[in-house]
């Protein structure tokens, strides 16, 4: 995962994609780091390369470790 340490208890929305979401080609923070949501944290959860099925695997791996209230999938 991109960006600074992720609370577990703290509400947190996870965005799951590809390089497009890893922010890959851009410098220097992704647009997920963009999203302002008041009382949540937002995982940057992007895995460069990532087709749909292994994004979907790594939101169901990591909805077990942080407290996911909300995601993003994006193919």
């Amino acid at each position: 995962c991109k960006g600074d340490g992720i609370d577990p208890d703290r509400p947190t929305v996870g965005v799951f994609g590809d390089s497009t979401v890893m922010g890959v080609s851009v410098a220097p923070e992704s647009w997920p780091s963009a999203i302002e949501l008041p009382g949540y944290q937002v995982l940057n959860a992007g895995v460069e390369g990532a087709p749909l099925e292994r994004s979907l695997e790594r939101f169901l791996a990591l909805r077990t470790e942080v407290n996911l209230v909300g995601a993003v999938l994006l193919p």
